[in-house]
């Protein structure tokens, strides 16, 4: 069983050829996927009781704050070059990038935050 079989994931992606190759990917392995085409319309579903992960494109900056207080592991998908401060501290897969790239480092965030205990 794949680890993130039954999971729900938030896909928020401007380009929809690559919302659907990733959610394609996501589902094969057996997740449940929440599609937006930008933060503002992914706003919702980052509060969706059952997220477990989002993959961010780089305009969704505004949607950090909510994953972080909501305990939710995320990654930056784009395009734009990695040594961009705005993305510090920020897992990012630099686009193109095979599916199952995307899906290994979403995969390692999930067990990273399953390994680190939460604190309140």
């Amino acid at each position: 069983m794949s680890f993130l079989a039954g999971r729900t994931i938030l896909i928020v992606q401007r380009q929809w050829i690559v919302a659907h190759k990733l959610a394609a990917g996501f589902e094969a392995a057996g997740a449940r996927i929440l599609l937006a085409n930008n933060a503002r319309t992914g706003r919702a579903a980052a509060h969706h009781a059952d997220l477990a992960a989002a993959v961010l494109d780089g305009q969704s900056q505004q949607l950090w704050p909510i994953l972080k207080g909501e305990g939710i592991p995320f990654l930056i998908y784009t395009g734009r070059s990695p040594f961009n401060n705005v993305y510090a501290g920020v897992p990012i897969v630099e686009k193109p990038a095979r599916t199952e790239e995307v899906l290994e480092t979403v995969r390692g965030l999930l067990q990273d935050s399953v390994r680190r205990p939460t604190y309140h």
